[in-house]
C-alpha cells in the first residue's frame, strides 16, 4: 500500500468575506443570517442560487443532497461598533466552485439588503481568498489568479496524528432515526463525519 496516496481528494474555495457594520445587536450565533445574507445576494444569478442553496431540491426529494459550502461563522459578539468588522468564511466545496465569480460578485452589491431584524446597514470592504489571503476582487473585477482552489487530500497525509479535539462553537442539532440526540459522544461524531464525506464528494 502507498500510504502517501490520499484516502479521498476533494477540492474546495474558502471565501473569507469582510464586513463593516453600522452600531447593531446581533444574534449570538450568526448562521441564519449570513446564510440569509449571501442567498439573497445570490438571488440574481439562479443557476448559481439553485446549485449552492437549493441543492437538496435536485434529487427529487428521495433524499437529501448535501449543499455544497460550509459557512465558518465568527466568535459571537453581543454588539458590533460603527466600523467594526464582521468576518466569516464561505467556502464552497466541490462543483459550487464553478460558481466562485456570481458569488464574489453578488456579494460586493449586497450592501442594500441589511442584516439582522432591525436590518442595519453594512459594507462589504473585502472578498479574499481564506487561506492566502489575496483579494478576490480588484478593481471591480474578480481576480481568477486569487481564487486558487485548495485540496483537503493535502490534511489526509499527517501520518503521525494520534488524537484530535472537537470544538462545538455553534448549536449543534443531530437526529438519529427521526429522534434528536441528547449526548453526543466521538461515535455518533464519526460516524456522521463518515457519512458525510462520500456525499460530499
Amino acid at each position: 500500500m502507498n500510504r502517501q496516496a490520499p484516502i479521498f481528494s476533494l477540492e474546495y474555495l474558502p471565501l473569507l468575506i469582510r464586513f463593516e457594520m453600522e452600531t447593531s445587536r446581533l444574534p449570538a450565533f450568526l448562521g441564519s443570517t449570513l446564510h440569509g445574507v449571501t442567498g439573497w445576494a445570490l438571488t440574481r444569478h439562479s443557476e448559481s442560487y439553485t446549485y449552492v442553496f437549493e441543492n437538496r431540491r435536485l434529487d427529487g426529494a428521495a433524499q437529501d443532497i448535501v449543499n455544497p459550502y460550509i459557512i465558518e461563522l465568527p466568535r459571537p459578539e453581543p454588539v458590533y461598533y460603527k466600523g467594526d468588522p464582521l468576518c466569516f468564511k464561505l467556502i464552497l466545496i466541490g462543483d459550487a466552485v464553478r460558481y466562485d465569480k456570481d458569488i464574489v460578485t453578488s456579494l460586493t452589491q449586497a450592501h442594500c439588503l441589511g442584516i439582522g431584524t432591525e436590518r442595519k446597514a453594512f459594507e462589504q470592504t473585502g472578498i479574499f481568498h481564506g487561506d492566502q489571503n489575496g483579494l478576490t476582487w480588484k478593481q471591480g473585477q474578480f481576480d481568477m489568479n486569487a481564487a486558487e482552489l485548495e485540496n483537503i487530500s493535502v490534511h489526509a497525509l499527517q501520518e503521525h496524528a494520534s488524537w484530535c479535539s472537537v470544538h462545538l462553537v455553534t448549536p449543534v442539532r443531530i437526529r438519529r432515526g427521526g429522534a434528536l440526540v441528547k449526548f453526543i459522544d466521538f461515535p455518533t461524531i464519526n460516524r456522521i463525519i463518515t457519512r458525510r464525506i462520500p456525499l460530499l464528494t
